[in-house]
């Protein structure tokens, strides 16, 4: 997307305690770790629904895409990256959400989901 910001490490943990905090103030009965785990699955979700764009560009689908407002980006990112890429880390973004639920550590599994699908921006291998 255009604010490339927001999907580094950083940028996703700032967003995942924005909205952990929400999540907390609407429910104060959960712990924080809690809260944060609960916004970083809404986090994978959406990143694995932005995925689902670049698949259906990437093949030459014509349904409209989810994020309608990222067309260009998704477009533009679909003529440059593998699908197995894709696919791969919608793959990983699963298991990451397999991991969420069993670790205390919500920021060692952001970390490893990050570090494992930084190959989702690389080129197309020819």
């Amino acid at each position: 997307p255009s604010n490339r910001n927001a999907l580094t490490a950083d940028g996703l943990k700032k967003h995942a305690e924005e909205l952990a905090s929400v999540y907390h103030s609407r429910d104060p009965d959960i712990t924080k770790t809690e809260a944060t785990r609960r916004a970083h699955k809404a986090q994978f979700s959406l990143i694995a629904n932005f995925c689902t764009d670049l698949m259906r560009a990437a093949s030459g689908g014509s349904l409209a895409p989810l994020n309608a407002a990222y067309q260009s980006d998704i477009a533009a990112l679909a003529d440059s990256i593998d699908i197995e890429r894709i696919t791969e880390t919608v793959r990983r973004l699963s298991f990451a959400e397999y991991e969420l639920e069993r670790s205390v550590n919500t920021s060692l599994v952001l970390d490893s989901l990050l570090i494992d699908a930084g190959s989702l921006l690389a080129k197309k291998s020819v």
